[in-house]
């Protein structure tokens, strides 16, 4: 007993009879562009409260707020011993953004007060702080900066 191989249907002129036509890939779905910004500050130099960052955003509109933070830990004691460390968040400016695609602009970061005496307490009257972007719609940004107060200028 030999098994029959099965040819496959074909015409009279021998070509193969259309089958049934596949159906066309589906394109996946477009995607939102997303929204992108770009701080371009390495110093942020307070004067009477304010300091100015300069951001750019691309591909969407953004808008958002921005922060600078500095983590601290803070010790906490009974006598000399020392019962707990916990490490804590102080936020030392905020500001809020809102952009058009592909536009820059400068945005306004204004002092709280806990910054105000986080600076006041300093020698130099510089911190490393990080300057964190929260984005509606986007991924969270941060990057490092150094935070310094400038003594405002002096009125003729």
């Amino acid at each position: 007993s030999a098994a029959a191989a099965v040819a496959p249907a074909t015409d009279i002129d021998n070509t193969p009879a259309p089958g049934p036509v596949p159906p066309a890939p589906v394109p996946p779905p477009a995607r939102a562009p997303t929204a992108r910004i770009a701080v371009s500050a390495a110093k942020l130099i307070f004067v009477r409260r304010v300091a100015k960052a300069k951001l750019a955003c691309t591909a969407a509109p953004c808008t958002g707020t921005l922060k600078l933070t500095e983590p601290v830990i803070v010790t906490r004691l009974r006598g000399n011993k020392v019962i707990s460390r916990t490490r804590k968040t102080l936020v030392l400016a905020t500001g809020s953004f809102s952009l058009a695609a592909g536009r820059q602009a400068t945005v306004l970061l204004r002092l709280t007060s806990v910054g105000r005496g986080r600076l006041a307490a300093t020698r130099s009257q510089r911190l490393p702080a990080l300057l964190s972007t929260s984005l509606r719609g986007a991924a969270p940004f941060a990057q490092r900066v150094i935070f310094t107060a400038m003594a405002p200028p002096k009125h003729k």
